[in-house]
């Protein structure tokens, strides 16, 4: 979640408000700046999904006096910004995308250009492989050092397969025990005409950590927040990252934020129960685990960020198995598996099992490397969805709890996939959803993020086809 001013975040859950949109294009010095309900009206119509692999959208540009066609803007750079009148107008940037093509028409009445937006990830998708590259058993290149190299990370020297490919910085918000000690060596390679979004992904999946492009163009790799059902236990160690909820549940999870050894006696819970609230028990810091949330009705929760509309899924787990072993050529053998806690209880046409194999130094390092695997499977499955009044602070990863008084009932997880929709003499509105949205499991449907415009009807519609 990006960080928001006070004012800012407390004017976008106001039940009544003024929603802005701002696009910022830019190129060589020569910028154009149009709003959706100030200064330059020109925003007739904006879209824009974000995945944690992709990032695209369109924005419909009025043309009436044919000021936007005249222009050439084609490869510029387009930030759009979501945002409220608060103690003035403030906005929220999202992450930098670029124009791809540039198209105008006319109607009786209308004149439009529509401007189509690709963000890092999907230029990323674009960029192959000038020359082959395999990792060889004596290499000592981690995880994180090929990451680096693969994006051209400053400090690192770009692999020659892609030095004919922008660069990207790459910032490490948090990192796991893998990222830099796991070593991929002669399992990672990179063929000929290789994407190179689909290496990082591939690198990424050894470990707990994700990806996302932020709004200072950079891509940021992070450990993210999962709900655990783990309870505090006393007297015991806990780190940075550890997740626990109260011996007694009280419908909120938290982080430690500070690590240490826990205190004799659980701590009073109910003193940090809100998004950002702080509890201190003996040298650990808890802190609310959730980055938002959301409530309704409204006439039950009159502060909180509302919502429209949201729905809870259950989906089963594919791969719900993973197994991590040595090659048979290695000389010392090792191996480790995770699996998910239904996965048992599956008929067995359903458990369907992950099996790879990689140069490692113990069976630990098995075990943790098939639990990093099986978290990106089960981060993937999706787990319901809501549509609410936009929050211009969300990102993609970020761990929500949805709470429904209507259904006296709560849901927790990681944002996935978000849709941002404003048509002018409309309420601007977002739809986003836990997990990704139709991920292709066992041959059913997926849906592109790479063009077109799907309601929620027509996303129902698809999920019904798959279940």
């Amino acid at each position: 979640m990006r960080s928001l001013s006070s004012t800012l975040l407390a004017a976008q859950k106001l039940r009544t408000k003024k929603d802005l949109i701002r696009l910022v294009l830019s190129n060589n010095g020569t910028s154009y700046t149009h709003y959706s309900v100030t200064g330059s009206n020109r925003i007739k119509e904006r879209e824009l999904i974000e995945e944690d692999d992709r990032q695209s959208g369109y924005v419909v540009l009025d043309n009436f006096d044919n000021t936007v066609s005249d222009r050439d803007l084609k490869g510029f750079k387009a930030v759009l910004s979501g945002g409220m009148t608060a103690s003035g107008d403030e906005y929220s940037a999202h992450p930098p995308l670029y124009i791809v093509s540039q198209n105008k028409g006319s109607s009786q009445g209308s004149k439009d250009v529509i401007l189509t937006l690709a963000g890092i990830f999907n230029l990323m998708n674009e960029d192959e492989a000038s020359e082959s590259y395999t990792q060889e058993d004596d290499d000592s290149n981690t995880v994180k050092t090929l990451l680096r190299r693969v994006a051209g990370d400053t400090g690192e020297t770009i692999l020659t397969a892609y030095t004919h490919c922008k660069s990207y910085d790459i910032v490490f918000d948090s990192e796991d025990d893998l990222i830099d000690t796991f070593i991929p060596a002669d399992v990672f390679s990179i063929p000929f005409k290789a994407n190179r979004l689909s290496k990082l992904k591939e690198l990424l999946n050894y470990t707990d950590c994700v990806m996302r492009v932020e709004n200072d163009g950079k891509i940021h790799v992070r450990i993210p927040t999962v709900s655990t059902t783990t309870q505090w236990v006393a007297d015991t160690a806990y780190s940075v990252n550890d997740t626990v909820v109260p011996t007694v549940a009280n419908e909120v999870e938290y982080i430690c934020t500070i690590a240490g050894t826990s205190d004799s006696s659980e701590p009073t819970w109910a003193n940090a129960l809100e998004v950002g609230d702080t509890i201190v028990d003996g040298p650990v810091t808890w802190t609310v685990g959730y980055d938002y949330e959301y409530r309704a009705p409204s006439p039950t929760h009159p502060s909180y960020h509302t919502f429209f509309s949201e729905e809870f899924r259950k989906r089963v787990v594919i791969p719900g198995y993973i197994e991590v072993e040595s090659n048979p050529a290695h000389t010392t053998i090792y191996s480790g598996n995770a699996s998910d806690a239904d996965y048992s209880g599956y008929p067995d046409h359903m458990q369907k099992r992950g099996h790879y194999r990689v140069r490692a130094t113990s069976n630990a390092q098995c075990t943790n490397i098939a639990t990093a695997l099986l978290s990106h499977a089960q981060a993937a499955a999706e787990r319901g969805w809501g549509v609410v009044p936009i929050n211009v602070g969300a990102e993609v990863h970020d761990f929500v709890k949805v709470k429904d008084a209507r259904l006296n009932d709560y849901r927790v997880g990681n944002i996935g996939y978000i849709r941002w929709y404003y048509k002018a003499g409309t309420q601007p509105t977002m739809e986003f959803r836990f997990g990704k949205l139709g991920v292709g499991i066992a041959g059913t449907p997926s849906v592109s993020s790479t063009g077109g415009t799907f309601n929620i009807n027509q996303i129902m519609s698809i999920i019904n086809q798959i279940f």
